[in-house]
């Protein structure tokens, strides 16, 4: 397997138990592969990666602990936005209306892209 096709983190079942288990690929051929029983670990994998031992795990770690999720509120949605709104929507929804608003101006296909993922998915 190239470099490029190996992943850096990865689950597959034991050979010998069937069992699920979490593997840690390291970015060099010296360091062993790191295994997690996944049927036995109370916390992610990646939240005991607290250093570059592994450069891609940490730096996945790192990107999801700046990850923010969206709880929207409809009384923020039904809000009306400030023509010189900032761009950002709010973990709330704020001001998603002009923020989507915004988007079709500069590319009037992206609602419909939008729209296509939503209708994808069974909500």
């Amino acid at each position: 397997m190239s470099q490029r096709e190996r992943s850096h983190i990865n689950t597959a079942p034991s050979p010998e138990t069937h069992k699920p288990f979490i593997y840690l690929q390291p970015d060099g051929e010296s360091s062993p592969i790191r295994k997690y029983r996944a049927f036995e670990i109370e916390q992610t994998v990646l939240s005991g990666i607290n250093n570059t031992a592994l450069p891609h795990a940490f730096a996945v770690r790192e990107e999801m602990r700046h990850w923010k999720f969206m709880q929207l509120n409809p009384v923020e949605l039904r809000k009306p936005s400030a023509i010189l709104a900032k761009d950002f929507i709010g973990s709330d929804g704020a001001n998603l209306p002009t923020a989507l608003a915004r988007m079709k101006a500069d590319d009037p296909w992206f609602i419909c892209f939008i729209l296509k993922i939503l209708k994808c998915r069974k909500l």
